[in-house]
């Protein structure tokens, strides 16, 4: 077996990938203009700008953060710099799960060697893989330790997709499930909730047969919600939807850098996978209105975050990682209605679709 060197990084620092739509500015529909973006971004966060999939989007990357705020500061400063290219070419950016009301039988695929593999291998799946999502990296210094968190996190991941559900409205419908971005996404293989591992090496024997036997290229090609991330030494969430909300996205950081520290000592929930995947869809369904099933018990998604945050709270962990000034933002974030809550809001109120646009436009 071959081995896939996990490189360690500095323990609990951070990174932020924010996925956004390029929409034309009068008829709010996606336009292939990535190539203006890279043709006209400064040098100064050039490295940091991605193409994606299609045309009509754009991935940010945060530089190695110590703090959500820094990230956040990044993030900010890059969609600046993006809506001035913007104002100049006609277009702006939506950052959303999904676009509300576009329809089309064919998607913009870019001209990559890796996305037109993706294209010959999925096909029509891929027809309606327009979504949009937010990735957040947490480092770690050792294989056993990432290990442990991976397993950790796996029970929670309802939760960041409950939190940052913005995505009830596609191709023209309302859905009526919170965030259907995560649904179109679970369309391919290689997505979803995923196994828990004994150990590294089990995760390791794994991916080693998928290289061997060419299912995949490499880690990239594993787009799970939560993955170790071997090259870069990191833990990477990925079930979160886009969203415009930057104090949501900073408080989503927090909670999941204090969660990765809290997993050295926090006990991983060995549930069935199975469970896991039911709560993954009561949070889809119903964001954080959603049912938690936990051992012989159910609650809310919602009563279940609030349990976890205490719990971190009475363990001195935010305090630990210098993150006490989000404690109370994060209770009062659970009580918030959520970005899908206000859509479907705006909805039974206007029935207009352009407005659910307008309400994912980053200004």
């Amino acid at each position: 077996m071959s081995k896939i060197l996990f490189k360690s990084s500095k323990p609990f620092t951070l990174g932020c990938e924010l996925e956004v739509r390029i929409i034309d500015k009068d008829t709010l529909k996606p336009v292939g203009k990535s190539s203006l973006i890279f043709q006209n971004v400064s040098k100064k966060i050039k490295n940091n700008i991605h193409p994606e999939l299609l045309k009509s989007m754009a991935e940010i990357v945060t530089p190695v953060s110590n703090t959500p705020k820094e990230s956040v500061d990044f993030l900010k400063k890059a969609v600046d710099e993006l809506n001035e290219i913007g104002i100049k070419h006609n277009f702006r950016l939506l950052a959303a799960g999904t676009h509300p009301f576009f329809h089309s039988s064919k998607i913009d695929i870019v001209n990559d060697p890796r996305y037109l593999s993706a294209y010959e291998e999925f096909g029509v799946l891929l027809d309606r893989f327009r979504v949009c999502g937010v990735h957040i990296h947490v480092g770690f210094s050792s294989k056993e330790s990432v290990m442990r968190a991976y397993n950790y996190m796996i029970a929670y991941l309802p939760i960041f997709l409950a939190l940052s559900a913005s995505s009830p409205f596609f191709d023209g419908e309302f859905t009526k499930i919170h965030s259907f971005r995560s649904k179109i996404v679970e369309q391919i293989p290689r997505t979803d909730i995923p196994e828990r591992f004994e150990n590294y090496e089990s995760f390791e024997s794994m991916l080693d047969v998928l290289l061997k036997s060419r299912a995949i290229e490499s880690v990239k090609d594993i787009r799970w919600d939560i993955r170790i991330h071997p090259d870069f030494g990191t833990l990477e969430l990925r079930i979160c939807d886009s969203m415009n909300d930057f104090e949501r996205i900073e408080n989503l950081i927090a909670l999941y850098q204090a969660m990765a520290f809290y997993s050295k000592e926090g006990e991983i929930k060995n549930t069935f996978c199975q469970i896991d995947k039911q709560n993954k869809w009561y949070a889809a369904k119903y964001a954080t209105k959603g049912k938690f099933i936990e051992d012989e018990r159910i609650i809310t998604i919602k009563e279940k975050a609030r349990e976890l945050l205490k719990e971190m709270v009475e363990a001195d962990v935010f305090e630990k990682l210098g993150l006490k000034s989000y404690e109370n933002s994060l209770f009062e974030l659970l009580e918030k209605e959520t970005i899908s809550m206000k859509m479907i809001k705006e909805y039974q109120k206007s029935g207009n679709l352009k407005n659910i646009v307008k309400m994912g436009v980053i200004e």
